[in-house]
């Protein structure tokens, strides 16, 4: 049954995720632990929790995630960059700081929010090179903290003692990285592994949880391998729009980058304009009223048959002005109208069916000309969102109504301000 809320307001500074979710995560967050093979880790007796994890039907597990070099401090590097800079130690990198793009400075610039937490980090904004058992190697975006070209703000380089309880706040992207005693760096492995486990479970468990529920992402990486296993390592991800399972598909730092990259509309940074984003873990494909997009299958045989299921079952597709490539492993929808909300997509290949993908009609505030809502240029498609779409509007963002308009579904993260003048009246047909 439909749903119908009438605002009014003047000024609104709404908690995110309280309404509808989207394709592009609320939050990400970003875990780096160390110098571990995938063999090494993957069902291990002395993680249980990470094995708990890797066993979540809302966990996607990669056999082919791998590290880029050795030692540790190019990997973070290229993980956040795309670059290592010429840097293949772990000392402190010359000529700091950088001033090359990046994935935080790339996210603030748009509107987004992102920060880095390290434990024992004694205040934001340090640059020491150790502290405790912290070390700034694992950290990369203090070598871009400043005001300078591509800086991050140093208020954004937090101890770890900041991360929020109330996850509804946290920015956009967040990366978090365990001190040495905690990342499986230091002691011997029985030991490394019996703290690391329990520190993730007593520290990160409850956003774990939550970000099943709450359109967002826990991901879980190493940055190498022990240097035996061709810097093989794992990686996870775990979240509400995730299709659960393992997947073959050849990763690396950046692959990964990329993905956060799309998700975000980014510009690609370094490398990774040149690698490919995660496919296949997605189970909902955000489309613009009237725009296209393509479904890969991640089965393969010599027979294909796209199938759509628009409330009733599913059936077969055939070719037409909206669908092309209904018998092969791609199907193209083309001007897709946003009556179509909903509809769900899966292939089948030789008796076997693909997970469904759900179209979700998606309008992304851009602000790119002005505060105003009635201008289509300030909105990710190029045309005004109607009843049939979800709104996002992400942190620090600023949006003005001046008219009566109906969505879908109406997302304003923490930081962000919508204003409705005149006694304008936005309706919102599902929360």
């Amino acid at each position: 049954m439909l749903k119908y809320l009438y605002i009014y307001f003047s000024l609104l500074a709404v908690h995110p995720g309280v309404l509808y979710s989207q394709v592009a995560p609320a939050h990400i967050v970003i875990v780096v632990l160390e110098n571990k093979s995938f063999s090494q880790v993957a069902g291990h007796p002395l993680l249980p929790y990470i094995t708990s994890l890797l066993q979540d039907p809302k966990t996607a597990v990669f056999s082919q995630s791998h590290g880029l070099t050795h030692p540790s401090q190019p990997n973070y590097l290229q993980l956040f960059s795309g670059s290592d800079h010429a840097v293949y130690n772990n000392n402190l990198p010359p000529g700091l700081p950088f001033s090359t793009p990046n994935l935080g400075a790339s996210l603030l610039k748009k509107g987004f929010g992102f920060a880095g937490y390290s434990e024992d980090l004694p205040y934001a904004g340090y640059t020491g090179e150790y502290a405790g058992a912290y070390a700034r190697k694992h950290s990369p975006w203090v070598n871009w903290q400043g005001n300078g070209i591509n800086g991050i703000p140093d208020t954004q380089n937090k101890p770890f003692t900041d991360f929020p309880s109330n996850f509804s706040t946290l920015p956009t992207v967040s990366f978090i990285i365990p001190n040495q005693d905690n990342d499986m760096h230091n002691g011997t492995l029985d030991t490394a592994f019996i703290r690391c486990d329990a520190w993730l479970q007593n520290n990160l468990n409850n956003y774990i949880q939550w970000c099943k529920s709450n359109n967002s992402v826990f991901m879980l990486t190493f940055d190498e391998d022990d240097g035996l296993q061709n810097n093989r390592i794992l990686t996870f991800i775990t979240g509400e729009h995730i299709i659960g399972g393992v997947y073959n598909q050849a990763l690396n730092h950046y692959n990964v980058l990329r993905t956060i990259e799309e998700l975000y509309k980014l510009p690609y940074a370094g490398i990774s304009a040149d690698s490919t984003a995660i496919q296949y873990i997605w189970n909902t494909v955000a489309v613009c009223k009237g725009a296209g997009t393509t479904l890969k299958s991640k089965l393969t045989g010599a027979a294909y048959q796209w199938q759509v299921n628009t409330g009733n079952g599913f059936i077969d597709i055939s070719n037409s002005s909206n669908y092309s490539g209904a018998n092969t492993s791609e199907l193209q929808l083309s001007n897709v109208p946003s009556s179509w909300y909903g509809y769900e997509y899966r292939c089948t290949v030789n008796g076997s069916y693909s997970n469904p993908q759900k179209i979700k009609i998606t309008a992304y505030w851009t602000g790119a000309l002005s505060t105003a809502w009635e201008n289509p240029l300030n909105w990710s498609c190029g045309s005004l969102p109607d009843e049939n779409t979800d709104v996002i509007i992400h942190t620090n963002q600023s949006v003005i109504l001046n008219s009566a308009v109906s969505v879908r579904s109406f997302t304003i993260s923490a930081g962000a301000n919508f204003t409705q003048n005149s006694n304008q009246q936005l309706l919102i047909t599902h929360y």
